[in-house]
């Protein structure tokens, strides 16, 4: 169990970019504010962030930030560092939510460490907490169809077929949200890598 945790959404800010693959971590943090009345609507350095408690079944409570960056993709890790100071917490009670290309819709990968996979925004995470070391969680985006560059692909909102696998996907990602604040990473991802849950098909590796 830990006391605090952060969870961070990436994701660009402003109405054009609401609801794109690229904005999927945003969606997975709007998902569990939704499911446990926590409001994002305050402003610390670039980051919006709401707190909140939950509780486990054994009666555990953990305080949670939501947090979601708003200096763009490509410099999100301004905002984790910003965000991990202002609370004096480590790297470990962090888990950074994300779009991945290299996984296919529907699809989701638990992470302890590993390289940016060429994104942006875990480019930028690396480089201000100077570590690969963090937790991360990155939601299925692909197939990118042949011929679209992936900078226009990415910016694209799901389709109205995609959507319902969509909404499958942030409740899956929801219960791993719910998971952090009281489990270990290596077993979360002995419990979510290796199922399938639904139409998910978890843990196929990259």
């Amino acid at each position: 169990m830990k006391e605090k945790i952060i969870i961070a959404g990436l994701g660009n800010p402003g109405n054009k970019y609401e609801e794109t693959r690229h904005n999927f971590g945003y969606m997975a943090v709007d998902k569990f504010a939704e499911v446990h009345n926590i409001g994002i609507d305050k402003r610390k350095g670039s980051y919006l962030f709401g707190t909140g408690k939950i509780s486990s079944k054994a009666g555990d409570r953990t305080e949670v930030v939501l947090v979601k960056p708003l200096n763009y993709m490509n410099n999100s890790g301004v905002a984790l560092r910003q965000a991990l100071d202002h609370n004096g917490l480590d790297i470990s009670s962090l888990l950074v939510i994300f779009d991945d290309l290299d996984l296919e819709l529907g699809k989701m990968r638990l992470r302890d460490k590993g390289s940016s996979g060429g994104h942006r925004g875990i480019e930028s995470i690396i480089e201000k907490l100077s570590t690969r070391e963090f937790n991360r969680l990155k939601l299925g985006i692909g197939d990118q169809p042949k011929g679209k560059p992936s900078e226009v692909f990415v910016l694209e909102k799901f389709t109205k077929r995609e959507r319902q696998i969509v909404e499958e996907v942030l409740v899956q990602a929801l219960c791993v949200q719910e998971d952090f604040a009281f489990l270990d990473l290596k077993s979360m991802m002995q419990k979510y890598n290796g199922n399938a849950v639904a139409q998910l098909q978890l843990g196929e590796e990259l």
